[in-house]
C-alpha cells in the first residue's frame, strides 16, 4: 500500500511535465491529503505525517533524486548506444533499488506514524482499501485487460504499437489461473498483518516490513508475481529488437524528460 501511493504520487509528478516543480513543492500537503484519505487522520496524525513528508522531500532533493538522475544517465547512454535489452533491465533494477533506498530512508517517519493507528483509522483504511482495490486489480479481471493494462504502458514508452508487436504481446502475456483472487487474498493478508502490527504497536515488525514488503507476500502471490516478472521480460526479449527509430527516439526522448523535470527540483 505504502509503496503504491509513493509510486503513484511520484509517477503522477513526473508524468505532469512542466507542473512537475510546482507539484514537487506541495508534496507534504500532497502526502498528508493522500493518507488523510486512507486513514482518516487526527490533528496530531497530520501534523506528524507531514513532518515527515517535508523530511523525505529534503532526502529526495539531497540524495534520492541526484542518484536517480545518475542512473537515467547511464541507462540512457545504454539506450543510445543501441543496447536496447541491457538498458531496460537497467531501468527496472534502478527503480527498484531508488525505491528501496526511498523506504529505507522514511521507515523511521512512516513506523512512527503507524504506531500512532488506532481502531477508527483502522476502520477507515479497511473501508479505503475496499473500495480501492476493484479499481487497483481491474486489470486482472480478464486475459484481455491485462493486456490493454501492458499495452497502455508500453505505448505509454514508445508510442503507438503495430499490428505484429501487439501479436507479441498477446503471445506472451496472459491471465494466470485465478490471478485476481490471488491478488485479492495477498491484498488482504498484508493489510491485516500491517493493521495487527500497528494497533499491537510492534515497532519491530512495522520497521521489518518496511525494509522489505514481501515479508507479507502470501506464497501464491509470491509465484504469481514471479510468473508476471517471466512473461514482462520475455515480452521485452521480443519486443525491443522490433522497435523502430520514430519508437526507440520517444523512449530516450521520456527518459530525458525525466531527468530535466527532477534537475529542475535540486
Amino acid at each position: 500500500m505504502l509503496k503504491r501511493v509513493t509510486i503513484v504520487v511520484l509517477c503522477f509528478l513526473l508524468t505532469a511535465c512542466s507542473a512537475f516543480g510546482f507539484l514537487f513543492e506541495r508534496l507534504p500537503w500532497l502526502t498528508r491529503w493522500q493518507f488523510d484519505r486512507m486513514f482518516e487522520l487526527t490533528q496530531q496524525q497530520e501534523e506528524l505525517v507531514e513532518s515527515g513528508a517535508y523530511a523525505m522531500q529534503q532526502w529526495l532533493v539531497d540524495t534520492g533524486f541526484p542518484l536517480l538522475i545518475r542512473h537515467l544517465d547511464e541507462a540512457n547512454d545504454l539506450w543510445q548506444h543501441e543496447q536496447y535489452g541491457l538498458a531496460a533491465r537497467q531501468l527496472e533494477l534502478d527503480i527498484t533499488t531508488s525505491l528501496q533506498l526511498f523506504f529505507s530512508a522514511a521507515s523511521p517517519y512512516l513506523s512512527a506514524f503507524l504506531l500512532t493507528l488506532n481502531e477508527d483509522n483502522a476502520h477507515h483504511f479497511r473501508a479505503y482499501n475496499e473500495d480501492q482495490q476493484n479499481e487497483w486489480f481491474a486489470y486482472a479481471e480478464s486475459e484481455n485487460a491485462k493486456q490493454a493494462h501492458r499495452l497502455e504502458k508500453l505505448e505509454d514508452w514508445f508510442g503507438k504499437l503495430d499490428r505484429q508487436q501487439q501479436l507479441l504481446l498477446t503471445k506472451h502475456i496472459t491471465l494466470q489461473a485465478n490471478e485476481l483472487q490471488v491478488r485479492l487474498a495477498n491484498n488482504h493478508h498484508w493489510k491485516e498483518r500491517l493493521l495487527d502490527a500497528a494497533l499491537n504497536k510492534d515497532e519491530l515488525q512495522l520497521l521489518n516490513w518496511l525494509n522489505d514488503f514481501s515479508i507479507w507476500w502470501t506464497d501464491d502471490y509470491r509465484q504469481l508475481r514471479a510468473n508476471n516478472r517471466l512473461q514482462w521480460h520475455s515480452l521485452l526479449e521480443a519486443l525491443l529488437p522490433t522497435l523502430s527509430i520514430k519508437q526507440k527516439q520517444r523512449a530516450a526522448e521520456r527518459v530525458g524528460d525525466w531527468i530535466d523535470d527532477l534537475k529542475g527540483v535540486l
